[in-house]
């Protein structure tokens, strides 16, 4: 089955980091996908606390490596509901 070019995913992911502090910190993020291009909108994020946004948005490779993460995520979901259909 074929994916239509406007049929998208609208989602939340949440990542936990652990930051030099006790407790863990969080970005959720909000998209949209576009299984048939491989697109990401990110519609929102939320970070749980002002140091983790900071550490992310300052750091373009790790900005880059939850992209990575994110799109792994979203192939494999896609993959397994080409699957059920």
């Amino acid at each position: 089955t074929a994916w239509s070019p406007m049929l998208f995913i609208r989602g939340r992911i949440s990542i936990g980091f652990k930051l030099n502090s006790s407790k863990p910190s969080r970005i959720v993020i909000e998209y949209q996908y576009y299984p048939s291009t491989g697109a990401i909108q990110y519609v929102d994020v939320f970070y749980s606390d002002e140091k983790l946004q900071l550490k992310i948005e300052s750091d373009p490779e790790m900005m880059k490596n939850i992209d990575n993460y994110l799109r792994k995520v979203l192939n494999k979901r896609s993959a397994r509901l080409q699957k059920a259909i």
